[in-house]
């Protein structure tokens, strides 16, 4: 019979083990939620999926930057992880925009993007990328609405990489 001290050190052992394999596949991820991606022709950096800028010098307003969701797959076919992302960005007046960015592979981390509006007020659904295309779904208003009324058309978006942006498909 195993007495009790062979036992917890085995079970230490295991779980630095486990731990150590985690944070190495971990460490091989890139993390979108600190990069810096264009949004409106500004450079926006996250950090830890956030950024605050002022809006102007002495302002009380400051532009609020805020990562919402994102999806891992392969959009430029280097075989590597690139991420696809819902950003919202608030700036003190009633207005809640929504973008679309990208962020490829590279090095230890991720290059930032340019990002894509897509609307003001809207309810991101899901976000994939398969085949190179981003493909975004979420809910809008028809036109006739009141920024007031809850969203409810499911509207989607693909945008693709060209020349090193992110343009809607149809885009030129």
């Amino acid at each position: 019979m195993i007495g009790r001290r062979p036992l917890v050190n085995i079970l230490i052992v295991c779980i630095l083990l486990a731990s150590a394999l985690f944070f190495r596949q971990r460490r091989d991820i890139p993390d979108e939620r600190n990069s810096s991606y264009e949004i409106d022709g500004l450079e926006v950096s996250l950090k830890d999926g956030k950024s605050s800028l002022d809006i102007e010098e002495g302002a009380a307003s400051r532009l609020e930057t805020e990562f919402i969701i994102s999806r891992a797959g392969d959009l430029n076919a280097d075989g590597r992880a690139d991420a696809a992302l819902f950003l919202r960005q608030r700036s003190g007046g009633s207005g809640t925009f929504y973008y679309i960015a990208a962020a490829l592979a590279a090095g230890g981390g991720y290059e930032g993007l340019n990002a894509v509006f897509l609307g003001d007020r809207i309810e991101p659904q899901d976000i994939t990328i398969e085949d190179g295309l981003v493909t975004a779904v979420f809910l809008d208003r028809r036109d006739d609405q009141a920024f007031s009324a809850a969203p409810s058309v499911e509207t989607t978006v693909r945008l693709e990489l060209r020349d090193g942006r992110l343009v809607r498909t149809g885009d030129r």
